[in-house]
């Protein structure tokens, strides 16, 4: 369940809801992340686009002011380790016969 369907969440209203919680957002995105936690991506066109980290983590509008945490990671950083997570035997396709074998048991 989603934490806005939980009935103990849903009787302490939205206010109250909101204050008790904080967010820890790691955000995978396209260029070179600086050691500044920030990046700049030229994949967004001709004068490209910037997203700082700790900008995030300072932001009081809406709901950005719940996050408490923001670490940016290159995007193939990001899909290394959500490789890590996955189930060989459920959610990998061996493409070459034998080649799960090879693996190292992580």
């Amino acid at each position: 369940k989603c934490l806005a369907e939980v009935d103990e969440w849903k009787a302490l209203g939205e206010k109250e809801v909101l204050s008790q919680i904080q967010i820890v957002a790691c955000l995978a995105t396209a260029g070179p992340v600086t050691t500044n936690n920030d990046v700049f991506m030229v994949n967004l066109g001709e004068n490209g686009g910037s997203i700082d980290g700790n900008e995030i983590e300072q932001c009081q509008d809406g709901l950005l002011s719940l996050v408490v945490r923001c670490k940016l990671v290159n995007d193939f950083v990001g899909q290394g380790y959500g490789v890590l997570d996955l189930d060989l035997d459920k959610e990998v396709i061996e493409l070459l016969p034998g080649s799960k074998a090879k693996m190292n048991d992580l």
